[in-house]
C-alpha cells in the first residue's frame, strides 16, 4: 500500500503493517491520519506543544485511546567514579541520567540509604576512615528505576594518593611505602599499580611502559600505546633526520636491527642513536673511515672537543666491542695524534697500527686528552677499539 499526493502540516516518517506503527506528525492529524489508513491497527507519535502525545487505533481506523507517552526506565549515561579522599578533604560522587521525565535520586552507603541524600550529585564533607566502603545512587522516574554501578571511596591518612588499606594488604603498614617508589623494580610506580589494579609485589598482571628517545630522528613504535599487557611484543622502526644515519639501540635494547622487536617483561627504556658522517665528523675529508664490531661509531655534535663534532663508539654491551678503522698513506715516518674522552670504568680504548697493538692502553679520562703514535712510511691502517664515548681526530 503506498500513499501519495497528501499534504500534511508535518511529514509522515514512517509506516509499516504490523500492529505498532510510530509516526511522528502534529496532534490534530491523528484522526485523518486514522481514516486514511483502513486495515491497520497502528500507534501514532505526536510531538505538539505540550509534549509527545500517543495515539492507539483499532482495525477501522477508529480512535481507541490517547495519552502521554511512556518515558521509560531511567538510563545512566555516566557513572559515579572511584575516589581516593586524604584528611581533610571532601568526598563527591556524580550520576548523570538521561531522561525528559521527572527523575528521583536516593544515594546508598554499602547498601544502605543515607538520609538527604536525594540529588544528583552526593557531596560528604568530614571524610574519615570510616566514610571508606561503595557508594551507588537508586534512580527512578514513572516507568521504573534502576540503581548505578558502586563507586569505591577509599581513605588515605597520609595524603599522597594510596589508599591505607591498599598499604596495609600489599605491605603490612602505611608507613613503609610510598606512591612514587616501585617495590618490584619494574618501571611502574606503586600508585600506577594501584589505578590499574595489579599487584605491586610480585608484578602480577603488570602494565609496563615503553619510553623511546631519539635525537637527530625518531622511532615508530607499533602499536603505539601508552601501556604494554606484559610479554607483548613490540616492533620499533629507527626513521633518522635528513642526514642522519641510524646507528644503533642503547638502554633496555641493543643492537643495530633495523626494525626490531622488544619483548615487554618490565618498564622499558630504549634511545635510537643517529649520528653523523665520520669523515665530516673527524675532520677528514680525504680519509675513507671504516667502522664495525657489535655496533659501528658514528657521528655527532653534542660531545665535540672542538665545538664542530667528533666521533663516538657505538652503544655496547658487556663483552661486545666496537672498532673505527681508516687507512693512511705516508711518505716518511710520521705521527697520527687524536683527542679522547671516555666515561666508563670498565671499558678501555686501544690503538692498533697495521695490526699491531700499541703499547698504551687508554682508560677512563673525565675530560679531553691528547695521544700520538707513530706511522711507517707508506700504508698504514690504524684501528681504534672498544670505545664508549668520544674522541677527535687531530689530522696534524
Amino acid at each position: 500500500m503506498t500513499i501519495s499526493n497528501m499534504r500534511f502540516p508535518s511529514v509522515i516518517s514512517e509506516i509499516s503493517r504490523p500492529s505498532a506503527t510510530r509516526l511522528l506528525l502534529s496532534e490534530d492529524m491523528g484522526n485523518a491520519i486514522g481514516r486514511i489508513l483502513k486495515g491497520f491497527v497502528f500507534l501514532l507519535l505526536a510531538e505538539c506543544a505540550h509534549g509527545q502525545v500517543l495515539f492507539q487505533y483499532d482495525l477501522p481506523g477508529n480512535l481507541v485511546s490517547q495519552g502521554a507517552e511512556s518515558p521509560g526506565v531511567p538510563v545512566i549515561v555516566r557513572q559515579p567514579a572511584m575516589q581516593v579522599v586524604s584528611a581533610g578533604d571532601n568526598g563527591s560522587f556524580s550520576v548523570v541520567v538521561a531522561d525528559v521525565a521527572p527523575v528521583s535520586y536516593q544515594w546508598r552507603f554499602n547498601a544502605t540509604n543515607i538520609a538527604g541524600a536525594t540529588a544528583d550529585t552526593l557531596l560528604l564533607t568530614n571524610v574519615t576512615a570510616g566514610s571508606q566502603g561503595n557508594y551507588s545512587v537508586f534512580v527512578a522516574n514513572p516507568s521504573g528505576s534502576v540503581t548505578s554501578s558502586p563507586a569505591m571511596l577509599y581513605w588515605d591518612s597520609v595524603g599522597d594518593g594510596l589508599p591505607d588499606s591498599w598499604k596495609i594488604k600489599y605491605f603490612g603498614s602505611v608507613t613503609n611505602v610510598t606512591a612514587s617508589g616501585d617495590a618490584t623494580g619494574d618501571g611502574v610506580s606503586n600508585l600506577q599499580k594501584f589505578y590499574e589494579g595489579t599487584n605491586p609485589t610480585n608484578g602480577a598482571g603488570l602494565n609496563p611502559r615503553l619510553i623511546v628517545d631519539g635525537l637527530n630522528g625518531y622511532v615508530r613504535v607499533s602499536p603505539d600505546l601508552d601501556k604494554f599487557s606484559l610479554d607483548q611484543t613490540v616492533t620499533l622502526l629507527a626513521v633518522p633526520s635528513p642526514g642522519f644515519n641510524f646507528v644503533g639501540w642503547s638502554g633496555d635494547l641493543e643492537g643495530a636491527n633495523n626494525p626490531v622487536t622488544v619483548t615487554m617483561t618490565k618498564t622499558k627504556r630504549v634511545t635510537a642513536v643517529f649520528g653523523l658522517p665520520l669523515d665530516y665528523s673527524l675532520n677528514t675529508s680525504n680519509v675513507v673511515w671504516r667502522s664495525g664490531g657489535d655496533v659501528p661509531w658514528f657521528g655527532q655534535d653534542y660531545v665535540t672537543y672542538d665545538g664542530a663534532a667528533a666521533a663516538q663508539s657505538g652503544p655496547i654491551g658487556t663483552n661486545e666491542q666496537s672498532w673505527l678503522e681508516a687507512t693512511v698513506f705516508v711518505p716518511s715516518v710520521a705521527t697520527v695524534n687524536f683527542w679522547w674522552k671516555m666515561a666508563s670504568f670498565t671499558a678501555s680504548l686501544t690503538v692498533s697500527v697495521n695490526g699491531a697493538p700499541q703499547s698504551r692502553t687508554l682508560s677512563r679520562s673525565s675530560d679531553w686528552q691528547r695521544a700520538g703514535f707513530y706511522l711507517v712510511p707508506g700504508y698504514n691502517v690504524i684501528r681504534w677499539t672498544y670505545a664508549q664515548n668520544t674522541f677527535y681526530f687531530d689530522p696534524g
